[in-house]
């Protein structure tokens, strides 16, 4: 029976190995999907081309003057009667004028080639539609930047990209290729589907001579699982904030979505001084779900880090972060509550875990921002927020929490900052007033759920360190629940004329919940606590060393202070 088994084994690995496809490959991530290629069809530098399709086969020079374009499209053709194969470029420099359209089940792979052209390419140097499995290896994209002219016109078609992928395409995989002089977009994903894995490429940008549809990657609408995972993105240092390029830009995706373990430098670009179109380093700009943006380094930030708008759920995590000079004071996270428009699968932005980030700010005023997150309609709160065990260093506000929210928590953090409210929270979003376009109003919305607990937090400046300010004019008219404020270390290097923690809640406005600040430990300020318009209030068990005048300031607190006096120790100054 033993001898049977072996024997039926062997038939069916050389029936297998017979077969003209082969259904299974392993991705470099560890996904298993259908894909056409086996291993040993794979190239690199010095690699055997074996039955692949040469381009020069057909005519292709790779001179880098004499125009390729028409052996390369030859070449494909004859890939497209076999069903299939493997595209290969030697050594050389292939220069194309025109779209090449791509086939299904295409593999591109190069030996130290470089693909590049003399023109403006409408859409792209290689197109895709309607096709199914496209591996990209080993290339090198020169898209000519510095020889073309400025691209300036953003209402155009879409033009100069390296490679671009319209509706219906999907199973994609680039892998080891070197994108250099950014024209418009090195990858353009427009309705792409199933899986796209983009890994261990080279992105780099020359000094932009632009401030529009400047990105290395761009993607709308996307459905399926996208990796995106080890690259490099490097831009030159740019003329200004608002002329430069973003490195990753999503919009709209649904599945899942995945950026880890890849370098950032110099990448987003501001809309000051002249109205450009802001953008991210990595930019989740509308809707999203299931988003991952883990174990990034990124420095030079030239406006957001990440800006996640609409995403349930959403992980940021283990990313090395720090702003470019003359840089943006924009917050370097940002998590936002889109309104519900466009038809967009998602709104509001939902159970987003902002956690164990190294955040370090040199900015020279103290007026920026770490970590920020914002609701902009009643209908979209920020929901299930949690910002915990980061570390952030020299911004003004670490930590921003505005407008409608149900449910934050900023815990574990360590923030030091040069100026401003280390932690705030407030209805205030900073930049415009809620709206109430979709169905719900300020008086049905609300706040509730907030903790602010186990932080350290340090600062040099004369501002509360952490704030709650629920006041503004006119008054929030929602529902306010408990807000919670305990363990934390809050000090300042030398005396403040601020307060520890201030908190002004929304009376004569919304009925308000209760505060309760417990168990914390503050330093060198004016006065240890500072309330106002709080329906109830609790004050117990703090320690307070250094405050020049009254410990706790309040007025307008309907329900008596619980526990001031009796738990409360005031160290004598030099302690």
């Amino acid at each position: 029976m033993q001898y049977l088994a072996v024997l039926l084994l062997l038939i069916l690995l050389t029936l297998a190995n017979d077969s003209p496809v082969v259904a299974k490959t392993i991705f470099g991530n560890g996904t298993t999907s259908a894909f056409p290629f086996t291993d040993k069809r794979l190239l690199g530098p010095n690699t055997d081309p074996g039955s692949a399709t040469n381009v020069k086969t057909f005519g292709a020079v790779g001179d880098g003057v004499t125009d390729d374009t028409a052996a390369i499209t030859a070449a494909i053709a004859a890939i497209a009667s076999a069903n299939g194969g493997l595209l290969y470029f030697p050594p050389g420099i292939y220069l194309i004028s025109s779209q090449i359209s791509g086939i299904s089940n295409l593999e591109i792979a190069c030996n130290n080639a470089t693909i590049t052209t003399n023109v403006v390419v409408t859409r792209a140097l290689f197109y895709f539609t309607k096709t199914t499995n496209t591996y990209v290896h080993g290339c090198k994209f020169d898209q000519a930047q510095p020889r073309l002219p400025v691209y300036s016109d953003r209402t155009q078609a879409v033009v100069g990209v390296a490679i671009l992928f319209d509706p219906g395409s999907s199973n994609i995989r680039i892998i080891g290729n070197a994108f250099t002089n950014l024209y418009t977009n090195a990858l353009f994903f427009y309705h792409a589907e199933t899986y796209v894995e983009v890994a261990s490429n080279t992105f780099t940008s020359p000094q932009a001579n632009q401030n529009i549809e400047l990105e290395h990657m761009h993607t709308v609408t996307f459905g399926g699982r996208f990796d995106v995972h080890d690259n490099t993105f490097v831009n030159a240092p740019p003329l200004a904030q608002n002329i430069n390029a973003g490195c990753i830009f999503f919009g709209n995706t649904v599945g899942s979505v995945n950026v880890s373990n890849n370098s950032f430098d110099y990448c987003g670009r501001s809309y000051f001084p002249s109205g450009s179109h802001p953008v991210a380093t990595v930019d989740f700009y509308t809707s999203h779900e299931n988003v991952t943006l883990n174990d990034n380094i990124a420095t030079n930030n030239m406006w957001q880090f990440a800006r996640v708008g609409s995403a349930w759920p959403a992980e940021i995590g283990g990313n090395t972060i720090s702003r470019g000079p003359n840089a943006s004071s924009s917050q370097l996270i940002s998590i936002e509550g889109t309104a519900i428009n466009f038809g967009l699968a998602r709104s509001g932005s939902e159970n987003i875990d902002v956690h164990d980030n190294t955040l370090m700010e040199d900015y020279p005023s103290g007026a920026s921002t770490g970590i920020g997150a914002a609701s902009y309609d009643y209908a979209t709160p920020i929901k299930n927020l949690r910002i915990h065990n980061n570390s952030l260093v020299g911004f003004g506000f670490a930590a921003l929490v505005s407008g409608v929210m149900e449910g934050v928590s900023i815990d574990h953090n360590q923030l030091t900052g040069a100026s401003g409210n280390i932690i705030s929270v407030s209805f205030n979003n900073h930049c415009c007033a809620l709206t109430a376009d979709h169905g719900v109003t300020e008086a049905q919305s609300r706040i509730t759920g907030i903790s602010i607990t186990d932080n350290y937090l340090s600062s040099t400046g004369n501002s509360n360190s952490i704030q709650v300010n629920l006041e503004f004019d006119p008054a929030y008219i929602g529902t306010v629940g408990d807000i919670t404020i305990e363990r934390n270390v809050i000090k300042v290097d030398s005396p403040s004329v601020a307060a520890g923690i201030f908190a002004r809640g929304p009376l004569p406005g919304a009925p308000a919940g209760q505060i309760f600040i417990r168990s914390n430990k503050v330093t060198n300020f004016s006065n240890s606590f500072y309330l106002q318009n709080w329906d109830r209030a609790t004050i117990i068990g703090n320690d307070t060393w250094n405050i020049s005048g009254a410990d706790l300031y309040q007025e307008r607190i309907n329900t008596p202070i619980v526990g001031t006096t009796e738990t409360k120790t005031v160290r004598p100054s030099g302690r």
